[in-house]
């Protein structure tokens, strides 16, 4: 998978452009921090209806691969990962591999950086490609009819759909909007400005049109914002805070496990693990009743508690094989 811009960007370049320190949160901590007028009702109303809307069939997402152990997918059709090498009917069997993904999920990344736009754009694209992908047997057309099933089988049409995703969320989400002749400069000329907008409306139709799904790192900052209504905690610690739960959250995007879990079961797993690394003792404990009070408050809302824990486990070991985790949290 090539660009003219690598598609392939070092976990080590997310990281240190995703990185936060603590003497900066004037200019990066989330506005809740400082507007007092943004009452612990609204906000635990707004994450409420975010809650719900995650639970809503049009914007969950299955393990279309078909590899994930005990899935949940809701996906029958049948799948098959394999090797560049092999040679195979490529309308017949799944080609795409959880590293295609993640290449394109650092390649947007990448562009997203360059460009000085919002990271969280990325994890918009993705949920959009994610729940296209996942639509591609629930649709009364037969396989071969159905774009979601050939853009698993072709590359070059998965590349195609990611591009267009992030297109699109760019178009949705940042004040700053790019036309389609920019992404088709960047793809080399891959992709003409009529690929880009005719995969557009094909991915919008896919989606009915529900393109605005609430992400982990939003929820993650409803959630943070109820605990800083109840906890008085340094401004040092809640910036630390908030810059692991939103690498954690970005992390957690390249991970194809956590297509299959909800965006609050991420976001739950990114806040465990950050508070985890709150030096102070008394202030982590308190942090930890906290979120668990929150957890028990709606637990209708929220997935199983072992669910979050394995989510936890999961996104801690993935940051704990990385080699940049340690210089990320030292620089904190």
């Amino acid at each position: 998978m090539k660009f003219c811009s690598s598609s392939q960007q070092s976990h080590s370049t997310m990281s240190n452009t995703s990185s936060r320190t603590s003497t900066s949160i004037t200019s990066n901590e989330p506005s809740w921090l400082t507007q007092s007028s943004w009452q612990s009702t609204t906000v635990s109303e707004t994450l409420s209806v975010m809650l719900q809307k995650e639970r809503r069939r049009y914007y969950a997402s299955c393990d279309y691969l078909g590899i994930l152990p005990q899935s949940s997918s809701y996906c029958s059709q049948g799948a098959v990962i394999l090797d560049n090498d092999d040679e195979v009917e490529p309308t017949t069997m799944i080609t795409i591999t959880e590293a295609d993904r993640t290449q394109l999920v650092d390649w947007c990344y990448k562009v997203i950086d360059l460009c000085k736009l919002e990271r969280e754009t990325v994890a918009m694209a993705m949920d959009m490609v994610d729940r296209f992908l996942s639509s591609n047997n629930s649709s009364n057309k037969t396989c071969e009819e159905n774009m979601a099933y050939k853009v698993l089988r072709d590359r070059i049409q998965f590349q195609l759909l990611v591009v267009t995703a992030l297109y699109v969320a760019i178009k949705t989400n940042e004040k700053t909007v790019f036309g389609s002749k920019l992404f088709s400069i960047i793809s080399c000329d891959l992709y003409s400005i009529s690929d880009i907008e005719d995969m557009e409306l094909i991915l919008l139709s896919g989606l009915s049109w529900y393109i605005s799904a609430p992400t982990s790192l939003q929820i993650a900052n409803h959630i943070l914002k109820l605990i800083s209504e109840r906890l008085i905690i340094r401004k040092s610690t809640w910036a630390d805070i908030l810059d692991e739960v939103q690498y954690q959250a970005e992390h957690a995007v390249r991970d194809y496990y956590f297509v299959t879990q909800r965006p609050s079961t991420v976001a739950m797993a990114a806040i465990f693990n950050a508070l985890d690394l709150v030096e102070d003792d008394r202030d982590r404990q308190a942090l930890h009743s906290y979120l668990l009070v929150i957890l028990l408050e709606s637990t209708e809302e929220y997935y199983s508690i072992e669910q979050i824990m394995s989510s936890k486990d999961r996104l801690n070991l993935a940051l704990g094989e990385s080699d940049d985790h340690d210089g990320h949290n030292n620089e904190k």
